[in-house]
């Protein structure tokens, strides 16, 4: 079975209507009398005016000023840069930071036993 092309520039009120709500819909006035004919939406908003360049957003940045990019130390009132080593595991749960640091010690030969080993117990 061979599915069938849509028709991908075509809505609902291609055609004749069939619905009795959309036949409605189509044909509706307002209470004033004048008629509101229900017509197609445009394909794209932007399909309507003129193409413009956008505005480059980098000349509303605010200049360089290297003297915000330091703290104050409190006690001396000196300034500091700030620290940009943050760890990796800092706003992670505890959950996902756990490591274990006990190496893993080979298996000793009265464990290697059994049938995954070639050796029976029977």
């Amino acid at each position: 079975m061979q599915l069938m092309a849509l028709p991908r520039l075509q809505d609902i009120l291609h055609g004749e209507v069939q619905k009795k709500a959309l036949r409605i819909v189509r044909n509706a006035k307002l209470p004033s009398g004048k008629r509101m004919p229900l017509r197609q939406p445009p394909y794209s908003i932007f399909a309507r005016g003129e193409y413009q360049d956008p505005h480059d957003f980098t000349l509303d940045f605010r200049p360089d000023d290297p003297e915000h990019l330091y703290a104050t130390d409190p006690s001396t009132g000196a300034k500091l840069p700030f620290v940009t080593s943050i760890h990796r595991d800092l706003l992670k749960p505890k959950s996902q930071t756990i490591q274990s640091k006990h190496p893993i010690l080979p298996l000793t030969a009265g464990e290697r036993t059994g049938p995954k080993w070639g050796m029976s117990t029977c």
